[in-house]
C-alpha cells in the first residue's frame, strides 16, 4: 500500500496518550504538534513520579519526549486550546489527550466549608495544592498505587495515616507489578494503618467521618484532621465533544485519548494513543 497522504496532526494534551499519538502519527509521515497548557509534559505521570517508589513512571514519558524530538513533533507549552484556538490553527485532524478530573465524593461537606475544605483529592496533595498534617484518613476505591503512595508520602511527613478501603486488602491491585509485599512491609515500618471492608458514609460539619464496615453493617467514626480521597476520576472531555459538534461544519476529523475517554491507567492511554496515531 501506498503512503497515507500527509496531513496536520493537532493533538491537545502532552500525557502518555497524546504524546503516543503524536509518535505514531509522526512516525506515518504527518506533521503534528502538540499543544500543552502546563510548562512540562507529562500529564498526571509527572505527580505520580513524584512519590516514594515510583519514580521510574517518569521514564514512560522521558523516552516519549525523546521519540517525538527525533520524529520531528512541535510541542508547545503553555497553551490552553479551547474550540476556538483549534479552529483558528485549522488543522486536519485533531486527536483530544485532555485527560481526567476528579469527582467530589458526594458525602463530603461543601469544599468552602471548614470540614470541606480538609476533605481533598490525591492530585491536590502531590501538586502541593494541599499540605495535610496530623491524623490523615486515606479513602480508596482505586486499589492500586495512589493510595499506599500518597500514604507513604504523609508518613514521611510525620503524619499519622490510615487507609480506609471498601475492598478485602489494601492496594489490591499492587499484585498486579509484584510491590503488594514490599508495600506491606514499608507500610508497618511507618505506622502506616490498614482498615478494609470500610465504606463512608458521612462526614460531619465538625469533622467526624462516618464509617460502615459493609460486610456486617457495624458503624464506625473517625476524627482525622485530613481526608484525603482517592476515588474515580471523570473525562476531561469537553473539548472534545465541542469538536464533534464542530467538525462536520469545519471539516476537522477528531478522536479522543486515554482518560479523556475513560479515566484507565498508563498503559490503556498509550495503546488508545498508538492505535489512533497509527490510524491516521
Amino acid at each position: 500500500a501506498g503512503a497515507a497522504p500527509r496531513r496536520r496532526v493537532l493533538v491537545v494534551g502532552a500525557g502518555p496518550g497524546g504524546l503516543q499519538t503524536a509518535i505514531a502519527a509522526a512516525a506515518r509521515g504527518h506533521e503534528v504538534t502538540v499543544v500543552e497548557r502546563e510548562t512540562v509534559a507529562g500529564g498526571q505521570v509527572r505527580w505520580a513520579a513524584s512519590v516514594p517508589n515510583r519514580a521510574e513512571l517518569g521514564d514512560v514519558v522521558r523516552n516519549q519526549l525523546t521519540e517525538c524530538a527525533d520524529l520531528g513533533v512541535v510541542i508547545e507549552y503553555g497553551v490552553t486550546a479551547d474550540a476556538d484556538c483549534v479552529s483558528a490553527r485549522r488543522p486536519d485532524v485533531v486527536v483530544v489527550a485532555t485527560g481526567s478530573r476528579p469527582v467530589r465524593p458526594w458525602w463530603a461537606p461543601p469544599a468552602d466549608t471548614p470540614a470541606g475544605s480538609r476533605v481533598v483529592d490525591v492530585l491536590e496533595v502531590l501538586r502541593g495544592d494541599a499540605e495535610p498534617t496530623g491524623d490523615v484518613l486515606v479513602v480508596d476505591q482505586l486499589g492500586f498505587h495512589q493510595a499506599t503512595s500518597v500514604a507513604e508520602l504523609l508518613a514521611d511527613r510525620g503524619c499519622r495515616v490510615e487507609i480506609v478501603t471498601p475492598s478485602m486488602v489494601v492496594g489490591q491491585d499492587l499484585g498486579v507489578t509484584l510491590d503488594q509485599e514490599t508495600w506491606w512491609i514499608r507500610a508497618a515500618a511507618k505506622g502506616i494503618v490498614s482498615s478494609t471492608d470500610r465504606i463512608v458514609n458521612a462526614v460531619n460539619p465538625d469533622g467526624e467521618v462516618h464509617l460502615m464496615h459493609h460486610p456486617t453493617g457495624a458503624t464506625e467514626t473517625r476524627r482525622p484532621d485530613w481526608v484525603v480521597t482517592v476515588l474515580p476520576y471523570a473525562p476531561a472531555d469537553e473539548l472534545y465533544h465541542e469538536l464533534r459538534r464542530r467538525a462536520d461544519e469545519e471539516g476537522i476529523e477528531v478522536h479522543r485519548v486515554g482518560d479523556a475517554v475513560a479515566p484507565r491507567r498508563i498503559h490503556a492511554a498509550v495503546v488508545d494513543g498508538d492505535r489512533i496515531g497509527a490510524g491516521l
